[in-house]
């Protein structure tokens, strides 16, 4: 590698200035007509003025850190190495950006290996470094392949001029590529993005922005932006909005739209200003993402925080009401405890059942067997009836009236001897779209019912939380040959189903 100083000692041809300025108009014409191709436009150029055998473009790029040149521009011999390359640490080009000058290559092979396998070789090439806003981005060159071109000082001149237009010509790609990857993300986005200018008319309109409002882009450019408003707009919509020709970006502002249906949209609304290349703002770009689906599931979200705030107040109210009226039926501490545990055990059963159903309902049949189920023992409990569904306040109050009703027949009734027996049996009757329940508990063997016995909370139960709960009637009888009871009340008729159990 030699300087470009040397050139000077060589004899120069005349400089060719029509050539050169017919060139670098056609180079300016190009760049503003096709940006895309005056790469290539530049390397023919430099190929043509400095009559050689090879011309092109070496290049820095950001996708591997800016590590190796690569060739995006290549005329003549070399032309079969488009998109090829060098090490930035390792070879010419990278030791004309270290020098910070033009400089003189013949056979790099000689101090790099890799250039070996290139064909045809390099018998001398001139290389000059160009740079945007003082970061080197790459070399343009030239390039003999024998000994019947040598370059000169004119050759130098004309690159050193090529160098200057390299650079303003790669800054002009580098632009159009990151416009049109812009362009083809905004288009292709799923979030709504369209642009407006300073008197609030629509400028661009995304394929989002078509699918969120149901709107053409030819339906709505030109056309005010409040036609996406909805009649009512938010109290501080326009608040918000008066910040952008101050240059404020509001970012993630939730409110509503309206699309061409009608229908209201709630959007989370991003806006920016869009400021021109002399810095005035000229206009805002707005991104509307649709958060309907979120905002649904936040209201959802917060109605069932309502509807369990409301169901443990009512659980917790139930509870205190068991507990005080528990210990005054209670004779002894451990009585008290040990009744309390039994009502709430029952309480959180029935939760479970309803839990496991999201709170829709419980089948009576498996309400009855899971409150009966600690009493169980051989065929002492013959359970038969058409099943049907209980909504959540039926399944309760049924829960807790089973729950005192196996209580005392295990502490005085037919459970509380091995061959005492208890049938439960229900039927529905329809009424239109009304349903009633009939519901009956007998007990069979037990001892004799000792008449007279105190009324205590649970017989006070099971006689009114049905009417209380339900609305419903019972009929509780304490007879010679055993306890029963009957209950009637309505449940909706539309959480039927038949089904026969039998145990």
């Amino acid at each position: 590698m030699l300087s470009a100083e040397e050139l000077r000692q060589r004899p120069s041809r005349p400089a060719d200035y029509a050539a050169e300025n017919q060139a670098l108009i056609a180079l300016a014409q190009e760049l503003a007509s096709s940006p895309e191709t005056i790469l290539q436009k530049l390397a023919d150029t430099a190929l043509d003025l400095c009559r050689a055998h090879s011309a092109g473009l070496s290049l820095l790029e950001d996708g591997d850190g800016k590590s190796h040149f690569h060739w995006r521009a290549i005329a003549g011999q070399w032309a079969p190495h488009l998109n090829g390359g060098t090490p930035r640490n390792f070879g010419p080009c990278g030791t004309v950006l270290d020098h910070d000058a033009a400089m003189i290559c013949s056979h790099p092979e000689v101090d790099f290996p890799y250039w070996e396998p290139i064909r045809p070789v390099l018998e001398e090439g001139l290389l000059i470094p160009f740079y945007i806003k003082a970061e080197a981005v790459g070399t343009i060159w030239v390039v003999a392949h024998d000994i019947s071109r040598r370059f000169d000082a004119e050759d130098l001149r004309v690159m050193t001029s090529l160098s200057a237009f390299a650079a303003t010509a790669y800054q002009t790609w580098l632009n159009l590529n990151a416009v049109q990857r812009v362009a083809s993300i905004v288009e292709s986005s799923h979030d709504a993005i369209f642009g407006e200018d300073l008197n609030g008319r629509i400028i661009s309109w995304n394929r989002g922005a078509g699918r969120l409002f149901g709107y053409m882009a030819e339906e709505v450019i030109g056309k005010p932006v409040t036609i996406l408003f909805p009649a009512v707009p938010p109290t501080d919509e326009f608040a918000t909005l008066e910040r952008i020709p101050y240059g404020d970006r509001i970012e993630n502002f939730e409110t509503v739209r309206q699309g061409k249906n009608g229908g209201r949209v709630d959007v989370s609304l991003t806006i920016s200003p869009i400021i021109d290349p002399n810095g005035k703002i000229i206009g805002a770009s707005s991104i509307c993402r649709d958060i309907s689906e979120r905002k649904l599931v936040e209201m959802r979200q917060q109605q069932l925080l309502a509807e369990l705030d409301h169901r443990v107040k009512n659980i917790l109210s139930q509870v205190a009401a068991v507990a005080k009226s528990s210990y005054q039926g209670s004779l002894t501490a451990d009585a008290f405890l040990q009744s309390l545990d039994g009502r709430i055990q029952s309480m959180a059963a029935a939760h479970t059942l309803l839990s496991q159903n999201g709170w829709k309902g419980v089948g009576l049949d498996v309400l009855v067997r899971n409150q009966l189920a600690p009493y169980v023992n051989g065929t002492n409990i013959i359970i038969g009836a058409t099943d049907m569904i209980l909504g959540p306040a039926e399944t309760q109050a049924v829960a807790r009236v089973l729950h005192e009703l196996a209580t005392n027949a295990a502490k005085y009734g037919s459970l509380s001897v091995p061959n005492g027996r208890v049938s439960v049996t229900w039927d529905r009757r329809s009424n239109g779209d009304a349903a009633s329940l009939e519901f009956v508990w007998r007990e069979f063997d037990g001892p004799p019912v000792v008449l007279g016995k105190r009324v205590g909370y649970g017989t006070d139960l099971i006689r009114n939380l049905i009417p209380h709960e339900l609305g419903g009637e019972v009929d509780l009888v304490f007879g010679t040959d055993g306890v029963s009871c009957r209950i009637e009340c309505s449940v909706d008729g539309t959480n039927c189903y038949r089904g026969h159990s039998q145990k």
